[in-house]
């Protein structure tokens, strides 16, 4: 039984370094190669207890996707804005999106590769 636990805590220490050492270089690749681009929450998800806004963004003519963990108090009147992502040029799957950032500028929208039309408002 003793070492059960053992083999748990080594495999749990292992996991958890592993975690703690992803997170850091993914914000280390971001921060060492950042560009920043225009990215559009097209639905909201439930994951591993809680919710999190799921969007898409263009660089160099290929769509990426990425998610966002909302707090308490961001919902469903998220989808279809648009928001500031910063991804890494090296490695774009590495992104992150930054609610506080919304974009309501219909050209830059436009030029960020999306296709809106007249009748959408964008308040």
């Amino acid at each position: 039984m003793k070492k059960e636990k053992i083999v748990l805590l080594v495999l749990f220490s292992l996991f958890l370094i592993f975690a703690v050492y992803r997170h850091f270089t993914k914000a280390s690749d971001i921060e060492n190669n950042k560009l920043t681009g225009i990215a559009k929450i097209y639905d909201i998800s439930y994951s591993h207890y809680r919710y999190n806004g799921d969007y898409t963004f263009k660089y160099e003519g290929e769509w990426y996707k990425g998610y966002k963990h909302l707090k308490e108090g961001e919902d469903k009147s998220l989808i279809g804005r648009y928001f500031a992502v910063e991804f890494s040029s090296e490695n774009p799957a590495e992104n992150k999106l930054l609610l506080n950032k919304e974009i309501k500028d219909t050209l830059k929208i436009r030029e960020a590769g999306f296709k809106i039309q007249a009748h959408d408002k964008l308040e």
